[in-house]
């Protein structure tokens, strides 16, 4: 018999066995039993939705037979997909032979893959907006007439004029601590300067 407490980390072990986005009915299948209601299995779902282990989508009008089909998948297992080009040099892992396939998988799989597709769409729009309308925000900061390439070069130009002096700031510094057999270090204090200047 088992804990009703073992039973969300039965059904995490049985998706990521999976590797593939498994439907209720299936879990339904798996953890129903005389020592298990069909509300356990529910709860156990439930918790590990909460948690963030796994994530749920409906999907209507999967197929004939269900119109309504609820399908649950570890995020890390089914969201990623790594692809190599067939001239890949590194020795693949052999992989047990694949459980038969029946087309009801096989929409699942492809509903949920779409799914996150849209989702990923939608974040990227979403991204281009807000981009979009940092870019005008921006441009419109600017005060009208200036030519921002000008205002770079000239800013260029000031930060090269003041390295240079700082350049020669520094030979003068140290050309000082060698005359009075000090470092240069303790000539920042003589004439009012921060070290880390």
């Amino acid at each position: 018999m088992l804990a009703s407490s073992d039973l969300p980390n039965l059904v995490l072990a049985r998706l990521r066995a999976a590797e593939r986005p498994v439907s209720l009915n299936e879990l339904k299948k798996a953890f129903t039993s005389a020592d298990q209601p069909d509300d356990a299995v529910v709860y156990a779902i439930n918790k590990l939705l909460s948690d963030g282990e796994i994530k749920h989508r409906n999907i209507t009008g999967a197929t004939q037979s269900s119109p309504d089909l609820d399908i649950y998948w570890i995020p890390t297992t089914c969201e990623s997909v790594s692809i190599q080009p067939a001239s890949h040099s590194t020795p693949r892992k052999s992989r047990p032979p694949a459980s038969p396939r029946t087309p009801e998988v096989d929409i699942v799989q492809k509903a949920a893959y779409k799914e996150t597709l849209k989702a990923d769409i939608a974040n990227l729009r979403q991204r281009i907006a807000e981009l979009t309308e940092e870019g005008r925000s921006l441009e419109s900061a600017l005060r009208p007439g200036v030519d921002v390439d000008q205002m770079l070069n000239s800013h260029i130009k000031l930060l090269h004029d003041y390295n240079e002096i700082k350049d020669v700031g520094q030979m003068l510094l140290g050309k000082c601590a060698e005359q009075n057999g000090t470092t240069t270090r303790s000539m920042y204090g003589e004439f009012g300067l921060d070290p880390d200047d």
